[in-house]
């Protein structure tokens, strides 16, 4: 069977591109025909993205007029092309309305959709395409918890959380805590000013925070941050965060309000490495770091209150149990393997499933508003006219140009 994932391609190095890079080669791995398509305008590069992320068969999908219409129907060659029994969109909004567009028209595929974020727009998102979603899954249980009533068959929802690679080799139980690492993009969404302040409160202890990846806020955290105890790594690719830095490091910061997941938590896991998260949204629900079981847990926003549980820490043989209990707590349903199992099955369930095709009139407008939009024309019509009138239209920043 043949699967296509339709991808953004402006972002690298984020949990969701890991995700991407393990489901479609653990997919391959069970059998599957993957193909990959990557966005493609003036801030979407799918020759950067596959520079570095493992793609497979990688196809870019042209956006560069900037009207959904040219992006719709980009897509809808691109399905035409491939002919895929499942379509799996990746943070890329156009490829589930040219899914279920395809769909209504009479296409034999299924739609399968997975939420990444906790957020109130995901969850729009799917109530919004469920007549045509064949599958509606997420990383998180909270979240798909959540898609049930929305679909109305709980047989198409799945909780597959993303599964990590083992260590490379066996890890040593952490004994006190060190040196602790923020692993991921450094943008204020994940709230990673917080480390400031929880580092200038730190800055007695000798523990030594490192920055591992790059992002918008990195020159305002080196400004911030001159003088005190921090390494800045930049970004870093998962072979290189097994090899050299998981293994170099005692605990994981993770300062969000909400996740799902998060990815860089179960590779720390993994390792023994402790996580010293955020009450985040999203947490409690799927039971896997517990304070003083298998990490450390400190409310949103309350960098005092995280620095005094990472002081308690950090003597000596203070971090050891909580070490083994990360490594050894993490559920098997959170390795790459069962991951990837989880997800063929779930697939291939749902491929034998009568398919949900949904109608026309249950799709919202597929064309860019303005003048013409008003119209009523269609997505064919519209592009027709735009082109013969020679529109185009320049985005400002990527999830315009490509929304999520």
């Amino acid at each position: 069977m043949k699967i296509l994932f339709c991808s953004q391609a402006a972002h690298t190095g984020g949990g969701v591109e890991a995700w991407l890079e393990t489901l479609s080669t653990e997919l391959a791995g069970h059998g599957w025909d993957v193909v990959t398509g990557l966005a493609k305008g003036r801030f979407h590069d799918p020759a950067r993205y596959a520079a570095r992320h493992r793609v497979i068969a990688p196809v870019p999908i042209d956006g560069a007029s900037g009207f959904r219409e040219d992006r719709i129907l980009a897509l809808v060659r691109l399905f035409e092309e491939v002919k895929p029994d499942v379509i799996l969109p990746v943070n890329l909004a156009d490829a589930i309305a040219a899914a279920a567009y395809w769909k209504s028209r009479g296409a034999d595929t299924r739609l399968a959709i997975c939420l990444h974020g906790q957020g109130d727009d995901r969850i729009a998102q799917a109530r919004e395409y469920a007549p045509f979603a064949d599958l509606a899954a997420s990383v998180s249980r909270r979240v798909a918890d959540r898609l049930v009533p929305i679909t109305g068959e709980p047989s198409r929802v799945f909780h597959i959380p993303t599964g990590v690679p083992p260590p490379i080799g066996r890890p040593a139980p952490r004994e006190q805590l060190r040196n602790i690492a923020h692993v991921g993009r450094l943008d204020s969404d994940k709230r990673i000013r917080d480390a400031i302040p929880l580092i200038h409160a730190l800055s007695s202890s000798g523990v030594i925070f490192h920055f591992v990846g790059g992002g918008p806020d990195e020159p305002y955290l080196r400004e911030a941050l001159a003088g005190q105890r921090v390494v800045f790594h930049g970004d870093v690719a998962r072979n290189d965060l097994y090899a050299s830095i998981y293994p170099n490091i005692d605990a994981i910061a993770v300062f969000s309000e909400e996740e799902s997941g998060p990815i860089v938590a179960w590779e720390a896991m993994i390792h023994g490495v402790v996580p010293v998260v955020s009450d985040y949204v999203g947490r409690r629900e799927e039971n896997v770091i517990r304070h003083g079981e298998t990490g450390l847990v400190f409310p949103v926003g309350e960098m005092q209150q995280a620095a005094d549980t990472i002081h308690s820490v950090t003597a000596p043989g203070s971090l050891r149990d909580l070490s083994i209990r990360a490594r050894s707590e993490l559920p098997e349903k959170y390795t790459e393997r069962a991951f990837g199992r989880s997800w063929d099955e779930a697939l291939r369930a749902t491929v034998g499933l009568r398919q949900r095709r949904g109608a026309l009139t249950d799709l919202p407008s597929l064309v860019s508003p303005g003048f013409l939009a008003r119209l009523g024309l269609g997505v064919r019509a519209t592009s027709s006219l735009r082109h013969l009138l020679g529109r185009r239209f320049a985005h400002r920043d990527p999830g315009s140009e490509w929304p999520h």
